[in-house]
């Protein structure tokens, strides 16, 4: 019986999933995330679960809105 390897995670998935810990670390709804990024929440859920990339803009806005660098959610995605 062959065991299935994990499937490597994308850029998009790891920036997400970081953009994710935070808000939930700082109580942040994506309802709120949304709104300062003139999404819908949908749109904003789309980003967290990778599903489409957060651009620039975006993280720069996400990352004042909850008052962190840039770099959090993307320092180990850039070293590599």
């Amino acid at each position: 019986m062959r065991v299935a390897e994990p499937v490597a995670e994308t850029t998009a998935q790891a920036v997400g999933h970081r953009v994710k810990a935070e808000m939930d670390r700082q109580s942040i709804r994506q309802t709120a995330v949304a709104k300062r990024l003139k999404k819908s929440q949908q749109a904003v859920s789309r980003r967290i679960n990778g599903v489409i990339p957060f651009d620039v803009e975006e993280l720069e806005i996400v990352a004042r809105l909850l008052g962190v660098p840039v770099s959090s959610f993307v320092a180990d995605e850039v070293a590599a």
